[in-house]
């Protein structure tokens, strides 16, 4: 029996082999909750997931949910280059929410959300993540997107907070719209912004990153750069 809702509200990622103990390898478990999932929720519930590989969305319209921003946590086990999350290209719909995502300082690890080019509708909402270890809390540089909202996110560490550094004019991400998201501690910028056709965070704010750094590093000529309260 599995505990998922027959209408597949949401699938228990224990249900297919995760012991969210803070020791077990869960990265093999997890993974076959979201491909089961197709699409639907995967539920994460309280306690520590070790992975040692990036967990990859690849089907329109999942949602990796969890039981609180301290309460599950997703905890990269230090190997160099790897991601935490990642999500396939032009994957759409798609939502990240309730979790804690941790890169521990031991190697240069990659992000710790990675978002591939042409996705679309995406959301990220009520997230802390430890990113000491990492080249960047989010990520998104291949460009190509559509719509980003990102809501209650607090990024500590890494060496960049949320990267969005798209390097191509001719292929921008769409709109970016970000409330109470929040860098600190990062290694370089707590915001990197470029080719974005129109950005806008509200009440954001990026504190105590690198000394040779900027809160906010933007290159949006000609784009739409809008700062409400930060």
């Amino acid at each position: 029996f599995k505990s998922h809702v027959l209408d597949g509200l949401y699938f228990n990622i224990k249900d297919y082999g995760a012991l969210v103990d803070g020791v077990t390898d869960d990265t093999l478990a997890i993974q076959a909750t979201i491909d089961a999932a197709n699409g639907g929720t995967v539920w994460f519930p309280m306690g520590t997931t070790i992975i040692t590989s990036a967990l990859e969305i690849n089907v329109r319209g999942t949602k990796l949910l969890g039981s609180g921003q301290r309460a599950s946590i997703i905890k990269n086990s230090g190997i160099a280059g790897t991601n935490i999350i990642t999500t396939a290209d032009a994957i759409r719909g798609f939502t990240i929410e309730n979790l804690k995502l941790e890169a521990t300082n031991d190697s240069s690890q990659g992000a710790c959300i990675l978002i591939g080019e042409n996705f679309g509708e995406a959301r990220l909402k009520d997230l802390d993540i430890v990113a000491y270890g990492a080249d960047a809390g989010i990520q998104q540089i291949a460009g190509n997107g559509i719509h980003l909202h990102m809501q209650n996110i607090r990024v500590n560490g890494a060496t960049t907070g949320y990267d969005f550094y798209v390097p191509t004019a001719s292929v921008p991400i769409n709109t970016i719209v970000a409330e109470t998201c929040y860098a600190n501690d990062c290694r370089n910028n707590g915001w990197l912004l470029r080719n974005i056709d129109t950005c806008t965070l509200i009440g954001c704010s990026s504190d105590n990153n690198g000394r040779s750094a900027t809160g906010y590093a933007f290159n949006m000529a000609g784009n739409v750069f809008t700062l409400i309260g930060c």
